[in-house]
């Protein structure tokens, strides 16, 4: 943003899908290296960690640092989404456009994005690309409806 002449008072005003215009994958790799790196470095300031995690909360954790190694994503939500994808969920309900929008884009099979994660997933989870299936996103308002709406076949799983 700074490059592009954006005023100072404007940086913090970025929303994620301006960001996400702006980081390719040079910046990606640097901010996945940065992710990985923060053990150490607290550990380097004498910061005790300790990681006593489940299977699961490990899984959803190291989903979470790949998937933003592949698309810029705030970090809440890309643990949201790595939660949903280790519990096998075929639907995540948010309010938030970008994520469903993201999360959607990354569900298309022709996502180069999608194919790269379905591969991660079945690293991390121990199966195999084909059975990855990605959940769909879906607007939830504050009325409680659904955009768009779940066939009602099709909701034996959701998160």
């Amino acid at each position: 943003a700074a490059e592009e002449g954006v005023p100072d008072r404007m940086y913090s005003r970025l929303r994620e899908g301006q960001i996400s215009d702006r980081v390719g994958v040079a910046g990606l790799k640097q901010i996945k290296e940065k992710v990985d790196g923060l053990t150490s470095l607290l550990k380097d300031s004498c910061v005790a960690v300790e990681m006593s995690v489940s299977n699961g909360t490990r899984d959803v954790l190291e989903l979470a640092k790949g998937i933003n190694g592949l698309i810029y994503m705030e970090p809440k939500d890309s643990i949201i989404y790595a939660s949903t994808l280790v519990a096998k969920a075929d639907y995540l309900f948010t309010s938030d456009d970008y994520l469903k929008n993201t999360i959607n884009s990354i569900q298309d099979r022709r996502s180069s994005v999608g194919r790269q994660l379905r591969q991660l997933v079945s690293n991390i989870i121990l199966g195999t690309t084909d059975e990855v299936e990605l959940p769909s996103a879906h607007t939830i308002t504050d009325k409680g409806t659904v955009k768009p709406k779940i066939p009602v076949h099709e909701h034996d799983r959701t998160s």
